[in-house]
């Protein structure tokens, strides 16, 4: 293990262990999980990064050893990417995107309600049971509506993390209305376990700041040991996040305001030792800290430096949005990140190296999901 001394925490890094590798789309994990019994979960993408996809597909790949091998995968049409824990210690949630519900309105939708047991080794799929609706404007609708026979989605993207507040489930997914051109990240509410939503507010507008390029997307929530809820969500690629807080459960938030940690598919995630920690990236990979556990006193730890550091050169993750040099092995990393706690100071980070987008078939590169043991410990 490396160790890194920062003020008043030592990191721990170990050696990353390669989750799976492949050809073709293989990129973006989304997200990850343990449950209960001790088993993870890892979940992504082997389909373009498109809203035009006809099909999609992710790889869910198990581990019972924290993360060490992970020997157990299967293949999905869908995967729950906004999840929540239930007390039966079974994981439940919906995917990505989903269509108007009835059709011919665009404030209400419907999605699949997805249920991950048995470790992760049973997947349950719901078809259209899952509804959110309350929205104050009409949400975009697709460009191909119509086409292709299918029902395409409402301009709504589930993000990951769901906190429980009380008989309660807030998540944070990010929406583009009609007519609008950037997206802005709401607060949506469920009181029976995720099957039915309804709109509480909105998070950060598409213009919170005057120089914010994208609106505001990719979310992470977070509730804090006080109860207050944090949330920071990406503007745009290589700019810094932008967070708020809540401390009337997401009724209301603060102003939006940026800070150090950036710029895409942010993962915060409260360590039972007290540490806030938020993994993210773009260029390159981070874990940022903040020992006091509000967010307000980050401290970085550069990922990728430590990866390429102790593995070789076929693994190794460039640094700089240029395109691959002949002759240099290192390649691009989408910087979308798990962080997946595995007691008080132990975590479990998952990132990718992606060799092309896609990998042709008959290449010898090869793309890769890493899984990263980290140890975060006061002093």
């Amino acid at each position: 293990m490396k160790i890194i001394s920062l003020n008043g925490l030592n990191v721990s890094l170990g050696q990353p262990a390669v989750i799976g590798e492949g050809v073709g789309h293989f990129w973006f994990p989304c997200s990850a999980d343990r449950f209960p019994t001790g088993e993870i979960l890892v979940r992504w993408q082997i389909c373009p990064d498109s809203g035009s996809n006809l099909v999609s597909g992710c790889v869910n790949a198990l581990s019972t050893d924290d993360g060490a091998t992970w020997p157990f995968k299967y293949d999905t049409a869908s995967s729950p990417l906004l999840r929540l824990a239930r007390a039966d210690g079974t994981i439940a949630g919906t995917g990505f995107r989903g269509p108007a519900d009835p059709p011919g309105q665009a404030r209400r939708m419907r999605f699949h309600y997805i249920v991950l047991s048995e470790g992760g080794r049973r997947y349950t799929l719901e078809p259209n049971s899952v509804f959110i609706d309350g929205f104050p404007r009409d949400l975009a609708r697709s460009k191909h509506e119509g086409k292709w026979s299918r029902e395409w989605p409402l301009g709504l993207a589930m993000n990951p993390d769901s906190v429980r507040l009380g008989n309660a489930v807030l998540a944070t997914p990010y929406v583009t209305y009609a007519g609008e051109k950037q997206p802005c990240v709401v607060a949506i509410e469920s009181l029976d376990e995720g099957r039915t939503w309804k709109y509480v507010s909105e998070v950060f507008a598409a213009d919170a700041l005057p120089d914010m390029k994208g609106g505001a997307s990719e979310a992470s929530v977070v509730k804090l040991a006080n109860g207050d809820l944090l949330c920071v969500a990406r503007t745009w690629s290589k700019e810094l996040l932008i967070e708020a807080r809540s401390g009337d459960g997401g009724r209301t938030w603060s102003a939006a305001r940026k800070i150090a940690p950036y710029s895409v598919y942010p993962c915060l995630r409260l360590m039972g030792n007290g540490v806030l920690a938020l993994s993210t990236g773009r260029m390159g990979l981070f874990l940022w800290l903040s020992a006091g556990g509000r967010g307000d006193d980050w401290q970085m730890v550069d990922i990728t430096a430590h990866h390429n550091s102790v593995m070789d050169a076929n693994h190794r993750i460039r640094t700089d949005d240029n395109p691959p040099v002949p002759g240099d092995p290192a390649r691009h990393t989408t910087a979308y990140t798990q962080l997946v706690p595995l007691s008080a100071e132990r975590a479990l980070l998952v990132y990718d190296r992606y060799a092309g987008d896609p990998v042709p078939l008959d290449s010898e590169e090869r793309s890769r999901i890493y899984a990263l043991p980290v140890r975060i410990d006061r002093t």
